[in-house]
Parts: structure tokens; C-alpha cells; sequence
């Protein structure tokens, strides 16, 4: 077992101190930008879907971007229930750990 003193305990704990915030930062940039996704219609099928030409230079398709925007709604949500919140709609807690269970 390793024994830190009190400056390097510190330390440590400013880091997670950190990485915690860059973590919510993070959680609610994904946010947004599912947000505009959805908004702007780029999803497929919306009003203005965005296609692999669109977006050839960014080296990703469009399949996997609206998987990632996937994921991101999922785990906003997974976020949102771990603070107390609810989820309106459809979607229900264990939907949502079936869906974990079957994307992972």
C-alpha cells in the first residue's frame, strides 16, 4: 500500500476535482449538440438529413455520427436519472438499461 502525504492527496483530489467538471462540461456540450442535431433537422429523415457527402472531409459517416447522437441522447438520459431526475415520455428505466445491454 502506498501512503501519500497530505500534499500529494491533495493534489490528487484536485484533480478529480477536475476531471469532474470537464466531465459535466462535456455531458453538456453532447447535450447541445443532440439538441441542434434534432433541431436542425440533420438526423435521417428530418427536413435537412445530413448525408456521408456532407461531411466525406470529417472522416465519419452519417450512420456513425447519428449513432454517436445515439448514444449521447442515452447516456444524457442515464445522467439525468443518476441526479433524480425523470424521464417524460416513452422511455422508461429499464428500456433504457436494455438498450445499454444491447448496444454494448
Amino acid at each position: 500500500m502506498i501512503v501519500g502525504d497530505t500534499g500529494t492527496k491533495t493534489s490528487f483530489a484536485l484533480v478529480a476535482r477536475g476531471l469532474a467538471t470537464q466531465l459535466i462540461d462535456l455531458v453538456n456540450d453532447l447535450s447541445q449538440m443532440q439538441t441542434t442535431y434534432d433541431a436542425r433537422g440533420y438526423a435521417s429523415g428530418g427536413s435537412d438529413p445530413i448525408t456521408d457527402s456532407d461531411i466525406l472531409s470529417a472522416k465519419i459517416t452519417a450512420t456513425q455520427l447519428s449513432q454517436f447522437l445515439a448514444d449521447v441522447w442515452l447516456a444524457s438520459r442515464i445522467v439525468n436519472l443518476m441526479n433524480g431526475g425523470t424521464i417524460s415520455g416513452t422511455i422508461q428505466g429499464f428500456q433504457i438499461c436494455d438498450a445499454l445491454r444491447t448496444d454494448m
